[in-house]
């Protein structure tokens, strides 16, 4: 999140109370990151009494330049400060996939456009995508859950489209075309006994449809 005041920080709150992981908050004075999530409201009331975020280094946490925010690795990036912050000098540096816009004009028409540019030369080359995740096996180790998505033609319009969150429901829908999402390399090895249902549910992006699928199984 880029700015602090009562948009941003209400912003901030809002999406870690949703489970959003906040790895970025930043003012004037800098970005204050810490890769595995920020305690947003201990570094909001430090802010309140300091007067800036990079004032709540803790833990891991680090400074660095106001810009750092907008090309942090992120999946959101949201601008809550100042207008045209991402410009066509910056915008192929954003990492994420989606900018909620809270302040006016944070991203100009030449961003945009270009962002635009982007993403559909990316749709269009994209094959695959496979992730992997390490999770301790029970008895020892380490044990992958995978998540693979093929870029077929439902993949390539939501990635020109804009609507990547949509992009879950076709890998889970997808299965006889050798897509995996999360939830089912999940379930899988709850079933083969590796690791537990508790340690699943822990790992998922989404408990509600893990859960459902668990007791299918």
């Amino acid at each position: 999140v880029q700015g602090v005041g009562n948009a941003g920080a209400q912003a901030a709150r809002l999406l870690q109370a949703k489970g959003a992981k906040m790895i970025a908050l930043a003012d004037s004075k800098g970005t204050l990151m810490k890769e595995d999530g920020l305690d947003v409201a201990a570094v909001l009331t430090t802010k309140e009494l300091s007067g800036s975020v990079l004032d709540a280094v803790y833990n891991g946490a680090h400074a660095a330049a106001a810009s750092a925010v907008i090309t942090a690795a992120a999946d959101i990036l949201v601008p809550a400060a100042l207008e045209e912050q991402i410009t066509g000098a910056n915008a192929d540096t954003v990492k994420a996939g989606v900018i909620l816009e809270i302040a006016n004009g944070p991203v100009t028409p030449e961003a945009d456009e270009l962002r635009s540019q982007i993403i559909s030369q990316l749709a269009s080359t994209l094959v695959a995508v496979v992730s992997e995740r390490l999770i301790p096996r029970q008895g020892g180790g380490r044990v992958p859950a995978m998540e693979i998505m093929l870029a077929n033609p439902a993949i390539r319009n939501l990635i020109r489209e804009k609507k990547i969150y949509q992009i879950d429901l076709v890998i889970e829908t997808s299965v006889q075309e050798g897509m995996v999402s999360l939830n089912r390399s999940l379930v899988g090895l709850v079933r083969r006994k590796e690791i537990s249902m508790e340690q699943a549910k822990s790992y998922s992006l989404n408990p509600g449809e893990l859960q459902i699928l668990l007791e299918r199984s």
